[in-house]
């Protein structure tokens, strides 16, 4: 878990919140797998906001299912990005989250990674991507990274250590 300390110093709340971003586009046969992994996360005190990007498949179908455990939010297809940005706007909790519609979390994927936030008074905390064989990425190792404890590296300015690596983490495994 990379982590990167904050300017100022964070005190955890009875109301943190994350917002999970979910954006997709023509994802039907899919996006089911990735809320049912959010809503399985051990931490509970989140909220899914699942962007569809102007999908022509059944995707908003499917979404609709899911009922009040979701926000859904239907625009024209601009774009991945975009329908980023619409999340962002909706969201309501005090940290973000996205996951691409076509993946899927651990269950303690936002447990540990906010305990390791709060623990280290930072702002972004992200992890190693794996595939659906836990075959792990080759992604986060490029950015240069002090070890903290077992399992947990410090990234002194996250910005510039991610931009200069030849590899970076992936959005999906962020926690900002």
């Amino acid at each position: 878990l990379p982590i990167s300390k904050s300017t100022s110093d964070y005190m955890e709340t009875s109301t943190d919140r994350i917002s999970v971003i979910i954006p997709t586009f023509n994802r039907a046969y899919c996006i089911a797998r990735a809320v049912e992994s959010v809503i399985a996360q051990t931490f509970k005190n989140l909220e899914i906001i699942a962007v569809d990007d102007g999908s022509t498949d059944s995707t908003a179908d499917v979404l609709k299912k899911f009922g009040d455990k979701i926000t859904l939010i239907r625009q024209q297809n601009r774009g991945v990005s975009a329908a980023r940005n619409t999340g962002i706007r909706a969201a309501r909790g005090n940290w973000i989250a996205f996951l691409d519609s076509d993946d899927c979390w651990h269950p303690e994927k936002l447990e540990r990674q906010f305990d390791a936030i709060t623990k280290y008074s930072a702002k972004i905390c992200f992890t190693r991507s794996v595939s659906d064989q836990n075959e792990p990425f080759r992604d986060i190792e490029f950015v240069s990274s002090r070890l903290q404890e077992p399992g947990v590296f410090y990234v002194q300015n996250a910005v510039d250590a991610v931009s200069i690596s030849p590899r970076h983490p992936m959005i999906q495994t962020m926690l900002a």
